[in-house]
């Protein structure tokens, strides 16, 4: 292999040795490109001195065949003594004889030679990266909070440190990966608390910039400035309800956990269940599938989606291998503070479960697709409250909060005061029969002219914000051409 099919797999061991470093646990060093006698190893994994598994990589554009797999396995075999031996093929083509053998192979658990296939290329790569640093994480800081570029930060340093040491044949510690996987999690965490001060200042800083800017080019007549000022008043407290109401809500909202398995709602499929944890106080959702078969699953890959109603709301392809018999894995985590979607991806009512292949000793192991989780809400279907043109979102806030407690309430008020009715009768008294009539029409009457001066008022104020927006920003234009 020379040129840029030497480089390709170079690249692709360093890639493999990544996600092996979060995809099996019992190890405590892992080298890349070790000296060996007929330097057929890639990787090698060590614990306590003593050489768990040694890895080939092989990645071809071609068709891999059934004589080649037999040659590389033999070969990995001779080189180096370990106790078990693993063929990594990146590549999309198998012949017929090929799939059979590495299937045949992988179910004799006799010869501790085990062959992994991965489709996709580097991007297949990458995805069993994500699954695996996901469950790595379960296992190592189960509360942590973690986004897609986080993964890809952490994947890329650990690249380069694999990269970077097998130059020089040394080995890459686990408490190596475990102090870049904390420092990066620091470094995200600061990053992004320093990335929201600097919005904070920028956004403080263009509002006294606006308010200045419409005093500024309004201030040759005192009424259109006046107006102005009030226009800038008014959108700054509409504003402020508006924040306040979408901190309210998520502070409120969901505040208990949620568990949901598919187990518990009679799903039908027999291989694998999905459960589903939702932690309202931390706002994260984590997907689990758990291994219902008497035998472990060697590999299993399908797709998970996510409905409410009938529209589809999030979907997650999985792929993962190794899961013992009752065993749980993480396949997926997002959380509020790292998914502007979160909201939306949460909030479903139905689950469908489809498994594209599946590779198990047990004879109930087969492809399947259905749904697994599904149960009918009984209150607000709408749950999140935008300000929306059609599907588009106007405003990033929630208004529940503000349309409860200002707009309704204020409504409610005006629509009483233009709709109640005061008076009543005296049968024995026809003058106080009278007395009561006349007052009350001039109770109503009073009431009636409050509602429409209350709406009259609220007319007039959108109308001058409006008018004092529009009326700086005009000027604002003449004032620059």
């Amino acid at each position: 292999m020379a040129g840029r099919d030497g480089a390709r797999g170079y690249v692709y061991q360093a890639l493999v040795a990544v996600f092996k470093c979060f995809q099996y646990d019992s190890w405590n060093q892992i080298k890349v490109e070790p000296l060996t006698n007929n330097d057929k190893v890639d990787i090698l994994l060590k614990k306590d001195e003593v050489l768990i598994k040694a890895i080939q990589v092989k990645s071809s554009v071609n068709k891999f065949e059934k004589p080649d797999i037999e040659k590389w396995i033999d070969e990995i075999k001779k080189d180096i003594k370990a106790m078990d031996y693993e063929l990594v093929l990146v590549g999309d083509i198998l012949t017929k004889p090929a799939r059979e053998f590495i299937r045949k192979n992988n179910n004799d658990k006799n010869n501790h030679v085990y062959i992994e296939i991965i489709e996709g290329g580097e991007r297949g790569i990458e995805k069993l990266t994500k699954n695996y640093v996901l469950e790595f994480l379960e296992c190592y800081n189960p509360e942590c909070s973690i986004s897609v570029n986080q993964i890809d930060d952490i994947a890329n340093k650990i690249f380069a440190k694999l990269m970077k040491i097998s130059t020089n044949e040394n080995w890459f510690s686990k408490n190596d990966l475990i102090n870049t996987i904390n420092r990066n999690m620091t470094s995200n965490t600061s990053q992004k608390k320093m990335w929201h001060s600097i919005k904070r200042v920028i956004f403080s800083i263009v509002c006294i910039a606006v308010f200045y800017i419409s005093i500024y080019v309004s201030k040759g007549s005192l009424i259109p400035m006046l107006c102005v000022v009030f226009s800038d008043v008014m959108v700054a407290v509409i504003w402020g309800l508006l924040k306040y109401s979408d901190i309210h809500f998520w502070k409120n909202w969901g505040n208990d956990n949620e568990w949901f398995s598919s187990r518990k709602y009679g799903s039908e499929c027999k291989s694998i269940a999905v459960n589903i944890n939702k932690d309202g106080m931390s706002h994260k959702q984590k997907v689990y599938i758990e291994n219902l078969l008497a035998e472990r699953i060697d590999n299993i890959e399908g797709v998970i989606k996510f409905f409410s109603g009938n529209t589809e709301k999030n979907h997650i392809a999985f792929k993962t291998i190794d899961i013992d018999s009752g065993r749980e894995v993480k396949i997926d985590e997002i959380a509020f503070d790292t998914d502007r979607e979160y909201g939306d991806k949460t909030y479903w009512d139905e689950v469908e479960l489809h498994i594209d292949n599946i590779v198990s000793k047990d004879s109930r192991a087969c492809v399947w697709s259905g749904t697994v989780i599904k149960f009918f809400r009984i209150y607000n279907f709408d749950q999140f409250n935008y300000l929306r043109l059609g599907e588009i979102r106007i405003l990033p806030y929630e208004i529940t909060w503000f349309k409860n407690k200002i707009v309704q309430k204020m409504w409610r008020y005006i629509n009483n005061l233009l709709t109640v009715y005061l008076g009543g009768y005296d049968r024995n008294n026809l003058w106080k029969h009278i007395k009561i009539k006349v007052i009350g029409f001039c109770e109503r009457l009073i009431c009636r002219l409050i509602g429409l001066l209350l709406l009259c008022l609220i007319i007039a104020v959108i109308l001058g914000v409006l008018y004092g927006q529009l009326y700086w920003v005009i000027e604002f234009i003449r004032y620059i051409f």
